[in-house]
């Protein structure tokens, strides 16, 4: 089984995209990176920038001194129409971790979307819940599919996603916002929680014990329920696995048993 993953941060616009968002893409590249040792090569990141679709800018993702490429947020939808682009198989684990803004649409229907980068100055694109999961659905294989949202609203893109062999966990509920740290540095608090938990230690380098089931692994579950616990900021985080007991066989290295 290969490992993928998609890292996406579309910041919004200049005056919207927070410096705590590139430092969520960073803590959890460097978490596959280091410590599920996903290839570079397996890892698309999507990060802001106003530029034109498929420009690629370098970037020191994971503080090596080495430049890895990132694409432009409003990219996303554009490649991923494209399988050469992603030589997943049916075999295979993707994981998917978004941050920056939400939007929300209509809750009594739970839509929502989530925000990429102007088409043009003053005017945000955003990428509506159905269609980033038409991307899943209809342009992407994979046997495991993780989800991982800290955007606001997050919570309705579950409905959307949902479907067998996925583990889905966000920050907040469809008709709520998601909020940054209090105390634990410029992070998205939930983003914040979950990397700690996958990597077993904090960006500052204090220890995390989140095997809440003691079998030696930390799952998906696993982080998720150790991230809700810790999770300090008026936000409700939401969850989904099928089949049911999957979140807790599954890791980011695959099925554990």
């Amino acid at each position: 089984m290969r490992k993928f993953a998609l890292l996406f941060s579309g910041g919004g616009m200049p005056a919207f995209n927070h410096p705590r968002y590139l430092n969520d893409i960073k803590e959890i590249y460097k978490t596959l990176v280091g410590i599920y040792h996903f290839q570079k090569g397996d890892i698309f990141t999507f990060y802001a920038n106003g530029e034109p679709d498929g420009y690629k800018r370098p970037m020191d993702l994971d503080d090596d001194g080495v430049d890895e490429f990132y694409y432009t947020g409003r990219y996303f939808i554009t490649m991923a129409q494209f399988p050469q682009n992603f030589p997943i198989t049916e075999e295979d684990l993707l994981f998917f971790f978004a941050t920056n803004h939400g939007h929300l649409v209509d809750a009594s229907e739970r839509s929502c979307g989530l925000w990429a980068w102007p088409w043009r100055e003053g005017k945000v694109a955003w990428i509506r819940d159905k269609e980033c999961a038409r991307v899943f659905r209809d342009f992407l294989k994979f046997k495991y599919l993780i989800v991982c949202l800290g955007q606001c609203y997050a919570g309705g893109f579950i409905d959307d996603f949902a479907g067998p062999n996925r583990v889905i966990m966000t920050a907040c509920r469809h008709d709520e916002p998601s909020w940054a740290c209090d105390t634990e540095g410029d992070y998205e608090e939930f983003l914040f929680h979950v990397t700690s938990a996958l990597r077993g230690f904090t960006p500052q380098g204090v220890p995390v014990h989140a095997d809440i089931d003691g079998d030696g692994h930390v799952s998906i579950r696993d982080a998720f329920l150790y991230s809700q616990a810790q999770d300090s900021r008026p936000e409700t985080p939401q969850y989904y696995e099928s089949p049911p007991g999957l979140g807790g066989r599954l890791t980011l290295n695959g099925l554990i048993r």
